[in-house]
């Protein structure tokens, strides 16, 4: 479905220094995949999430999606079918809800992509999401979890064939934390999902890919064999590290916690 190639990609900071965010990263995602992308803040993983999106263009190597490399020519050649499969929830919701209902944000989609059926769409999928009793309210006045609900929902009435997610439990309380990796879990799409969370990682994919501080990829494979690898975890900054006194002597451990 798409794929990286030794890519590699370099922001600039206000004093117009450059640093790098990617270094020399290549994968393949292929279709129905369900996979969790682990880092800490600042490895890279919103930039390729961005790059996966079109949002971004790689300074060096190639992604290519279905096949076809994803450049300037391929994305304004194909930007409807490709904007109507490919689609990113970013980590903050406030970013991406900006109608005047929730109503009228489920229908943006449909409506931009020529759907014939878009009452039918907003009433289905905001019954899925259970945010029918809140089509009239505005975005902007609903809780976290709610908006939420709100832009899946949005995002989902367009049948994507590729759905990203950027910190996606970032803004939910438990409960509705666990909604969500429900939904995830049985919803039939590839996905791939952000998240410095190791807890929440097990539960949302079954497969791992962890960039580490130095903007490389550092695994790749099954999540769950990933847990048995505290040194790849440890080099990612992904385990606790705390002081321990035993029998008058001080010492450090790493540490798999499972955060909340």
């Amino acid at each position: 479905m798409i794929e990286c190639r030794n890519v590699c990609f370099d922001a600039t900071d206000f004093e117009g220094e450059k640093f790098p965010l990617l270094r020399d990263v290549s994968f393949t995602i292929g279709e129905g995949e369900k996979i969790v992308l682990f880092g800490i803040n600042g490895s890279g993983k919103s930039t390729l999430l961005k790059l996966l999106n079109g949002l971004e263009y790689p300074k060096s190597g190639e992604i290519l999606y279905g096949g076809a490399l994803m450049d300037k020519r391929f994305l304004k050649a194909n930007k409807g079918t490709f904007r109507r499969e490919n689609v990113l929830q970013m980590q903050d919701p406030n970013s991406m809800l900006f109608n005047t209902s929730v109503y009228e944000e489920i229908a943006f989609g449909p409506r931009s992509f020529g759907f014939d059926d878009v009452d039918e769409r907003v009433r289905h999928f905001a019954e899925l999401f259970g945010v029918t009793k809140l089509l009239e309210r505005a975005p902007y006045r609903l809780s976290g979890g709610e908006k939420q609900r709100v832009l899946l929902a949005s995002l989902l009435a367009v049948e994507p064939k590729f759905l990203m997610m950027d910190e996606p439990t970032a803004h939910l309380d438990p409960p509705t934390t666990g909604w969500l990796v429900e939904l995830l879990q049985e919803m039939k799409i590839t996905t791939l999902l952000c998240t410095h969370n190791l807890s929440l990682g097990r539960e949302l994919g079954t497969r791992a890919l962890v960039l580490g501080p130095d903007h490389t990829l550092h695994y790749d494979g099954p999540v769950e064999a990933l847990f048995e690898r505290l040194e790849i975890l440890d080099e990612a900054r992904l385990l606790h590290r705390h002081r321990h006194t035993h029998e008058g002597k001080e010492h450090t451990h790493a540490h798999l916690h499972d955060w909340a």
